[in-house]
C-alpha cells in the first residue's frame, strides 16, 4: 500500500442484517463475517457506532486511504484545518482515524497490513470521488496530507493524481440543490448487470440522481437506511439497459395520465390513487418531496409531518367519495 492510495471501503448502517439482504439482492454480493464478496472481497458492512447513532447520523459509506503513520497524519490534518472525529484507534492489526477535511467531507486513514481486495469487474468497487462546493478550500489540505496533485479545472471537474498516476476526480459543485447539502466522498461500484436499478427500487432503495461522470453514465443511489453510493452504469463503453430505462419513466407517464383524467373528468377519486402512491412510496423508500427531498432518517419530524398531511388528505378524499356514493344510492 502506498501513502495516499485508496485501499478499502465500508458501510456503517443501522440494521445490519436488513442492509446485507438489500445489497445481496441488488448487487449479488455474498457475505462472510460482514465482508461483501464478488469473486473476491469488495467492502465491509457493520453496525454504526453508538457515538454516531446518538447524533442522528445517517448510514454512510466510507472511503479508506492508506498512510504511513495514522497518528502523525491525523495530527497534521488538524493543523491543516481538518477535524479528527475518531481515533487513532486499533483496527484489526493496524490503526485508523476518521478525518473530516476543512469543508466537512469525511474519510478514514489507515495503516497496517494490506487489505485482501481482489474483486474487479461487475459489482466490484470501481473507484471514489470527492464532491465539494469549493475546491480552493480543500486543495492545499489534500496535497499536503497525501501528496496528491489537482489537475486543471474542466467545467468543475479536477483530475487528481499521485506520483503521476490518476487516482480519482474531484467535482466542484457550489449549488447545494445539485450537490446536496453535504460535502462528501462517494464510493463507486460497477453495475452488476442490466437490471440493477429495477432491483434497487424493488428492494426498498432509491435512485437519487442520474449522473454523467468522467467514468461514464452513473446513478447516485440510496439504500433503505440512507447510505448513498454511486453505481457506474457504463461498462466497456456501452450503456446498460438500466441506463436506457431512464428514457422510459413509465411511473411518470401514469401520473400524467391521472392528472389528465382529473382535469377532464372533474372526479375526486383519482386523488386517492395519487395520495396512496405518495404515501406508500415515501414509507417504503424513507424519502418524500415537498419542494425538496425530505428523508426519514435525517428529518424524521418533517418527514412524518408530510406523511400525516397526505394521510389526512387521503381520508378527506375517501370521505368525499363515500358521501357522493351515498347520495347517488
Amino acid at each position: 500500500m502506498s501513502h495516499g492510495t485508496f485501499v478499502w471501503a465500508d458501510l456503517s448502517t443501522f440494521r445490519f442484517e436488513k442492509t446485507q439482504r438489500f445489497y445481496a439482492d441488488v448487487m449479488g454480493w455474498t457475505f462472510a463475517d460482514g465482508v461483501a464478496h464478488t469473486n473476491g472481497p469488495v467492502a465491509a458492512i457493520y453496525t454504526m457506532p453508538e457515538k454516531f447513532q446518538s447524533i442522528g447520523m445517517p448510514s454512510f459509506w466510507m472511503s479508506y486511504i492508506a498512510v504511513t503513520d495514522v497518528a502523525e497524519v491525523a495530527e497534521r490534518a488538524q493543523t491543516l484545518g481538518g477535524k479528527v472525529e475518531l481515533g487513532p484507534v486499533a483496527y484489526d492489526q493496524g490503526q485508523i482515524a476518521l478525518v473530516r477535511d476543512p469543508l466537512g467531507a469525511g474519510f478514514t486513514i489507515y495503516s497496517g497490513p494490506d487489505f485482501a481486495v481482489t474483486a474487479s469487474g461487475a459489482a466490484a468497487r470501481a473507484g471514489h470521488g470527492l464532491f465539494v462546493s469549493d475546491v480552493g478550500a480543500i486543495r492545499a489540505f489534500y496535497e499536503a496530507l497525501f501528496g496528491w496533485r489537482f489537475g486543471s479545472n474542466d467545467n468543475g471537474v479536477y483530475p487528481v493524481s499521485l506520483h503521476g498516476e490518476h487516482l480519482f476526480y474531484c467535482h466542484e459543485i457550489p449549488d447545494p440543490a445539485i450537490r446536496g447539502q453535504e460535502e462528501y466522498w462517494a464510493v463507486y461500484f460497477a453495475s452488476p448487470d442490466r437490471d440493477v436499478l429495477s432491483r434497487l427500487e424493488s428492494a426498498g432503495g432509491a435512485i437519487v440522481a442520474h449522473m454523467d461522470l468522467p467514468e461514464g453514465a452513473a446513478a447516485l443511489a440510496r439504500d433503505p437506511d440512507g447510505g448513498h453510493f454511486v453505481l457506474l452504469l457504463e461498462q466497456d463503453g456501452k450503456l446498460s439497459s438500466s441506463t436506457n430505462r431512464i428514457g422510459t419513466p413509465w411511473k411518470a407517464w401514469i401520473g400524467i395520465a391521472l392528472i389528465v383524467l382529473l382535469s377532464v373528468s372533474g372526479e375526486v377519486w383519482p386523488w386517492a390513487i395519487f395520495l396512496s402512491a405518495w404515501i406508500l412510496a415515501g414509507v417504503r423508500s424513507g424519502v418524500t418531496y415537498l419542494f425538496e427531498p425530505i428523508t426519514r432518517l435525517e428529518n424524521p419530524m418533517t418527514f412524518w409531518g408530510i406523511m400525516g398531511v397526505y394521510i389526512i388528505l387521503l381520508a378527506l378524499v375517501i370521505a368525499a367519495v363515500a358521501s357522493d356514493l351515498t347520495v347517488v344510492t
